[in-house]
């Protein structure tokens, strides 16, 4: 069974044109409203959205991202803005309520299936790069499975979507009291949290310096490192070599 791509765009002919660009490939679901977006998703999670701003009916593309970055099973779903919208204000509200990309029409579409492909890659890299197998894990008692399932998702969701959680809002989250946390985690990994999601940070570094042309600097603080060197000092300290070698 293909994996579905949702193409949510108020014209029509690019509408069709980006169906069919990524037909071949895709179960491509296309729709020109905001507000049926969601019941399309119930039907089928899709692996990428193109997203635009302006849409039949009440519910705009902005809406429409605010949904499903506070919906916690869909969040994860990457997004690419496609809009008329050009006024910085625009592209950087986009950005910020959680698009990963924002593209001003008219637009190359090759550039737009070369985007697409590679976020969906990269975003699939990212969940399935999981740390703790790269650890030896312990046995783990039955009653703490469901937690540390829920603690994965967390730390995925923050990698994948570039959000920071401290550490007393992730067990709170996880209704645990900060010391049960710390203390579960140190069990199961041999590291205390801090240092287990840095390390989770670190393999989404390396992910996009080799697959993207984002700069180190950039990567650096989009993942909440205070500086360059620092990243470099933690990179090199997880992998054996710096982020420089990566390209």
């Amino acid at each position: 069974m293909q994996d579905s791509l949702l193409v949510v765009e108020d014209a029509k002919l690019i509408r069709l044109m980006l169906a069919e660009l990524f037909a071949d490939r895709y179960d491509v679901v296309a729709t020109d409203s905001g507000e049926h977006v969601m019941q399309l998703i119930a039907k089928k999670v899709p692996v990428l959205i193109l997203l635009d701003i302006m849409l039949r009916g009440p519910v705009d593309g902005f809406s429409v991202l605010r949904m499903l970055k506070r919906d916690s099973s869909l969040q994860h779903i990457p997004v690419i803005i496609i809009s008329s919208l050009e006024e910085p204000e625009f592209i950087e509200k986009g950005l910020s309520l959680g698009a990963n990309d924002y593209i001003i029409k008219p637009f190359d579409f090759k550039i737009v299936e070369s985007k697409v492909q590679n976020l969906i890659q990269l975003a699939e890299a990212i969940r399935v790069a999981s740390i703790s197998g790269k650890f030896t894990v312990g046995a783990v008692m039955e009653q703490h499975k469901d937690m540390l399932g829920r603690f994965e998702s967390i730390i995925e969701d923050m990698a994948i979507n570039e959000k920071y959680f401290t550490i007393e809002q992730i067990a709170q989250k996880l209704n645990l009291s900060l010391s049960t946390f710390e203390r579960t985690i140190k069990k199961v990994y041999g590291l205390t949290p801090n240092k287990y999601i840095q390390y989770r940070k670190l393999e989404k570094a390396k992910l996009l310096l080799r697959n993207t042309e984002i700069t180190i600097k950039q990567v650096a603080y989009m993942l909440g490192f205070n500086s360059v060197s620092y990243f470099s000092k933690c990179f090199k300290e997880r992998f054996k070599e710096l982020p420089s070698k990566q390209r």
